[in-house]
């Protein structure tokens, strides 16, 4: 492998695996302790709250009732009038 970087390559690739462990766990403590309250993620939150207090909320129950003027008119309280053609 004369000339070659892959050894180098897979030497520093194998020195970063080695060292994310330490880099997750800074930034989590970084996370606990001073970014989720600095300025700009508070900022975010705040918006983020505003945002869903003027959400209109959906409805309850996802049952459907189309308008009345729409339906088609029942013949007898059980059967539907059918539609001109073979659509039904």
């Amino acid at each position: 492998m004369k000339n070659s970087l892959f050894p180098t390559y897979t030497v520093v690739l194998l020195i970063f695996i080695d060292i994310l462990p330490f880099l997750y766990a800074f930034f989590t403590y970084a996370w606990d302790a001073w970014i989720k309250n600095s300025k700009l993620f508070r900022n975010a939150r705040k918006r983020v709250e505003l945002n869903n207090s003027r959400r209109v909320p959906f409805p309850k129950s996802n049952y459907y009732e189309p308008p009345t003027r729409y339906t088609p008119k029942a013949v007898n309280s059980t059967t539907v009038k059918e539609l001109p053609g073979e659509l039904v």
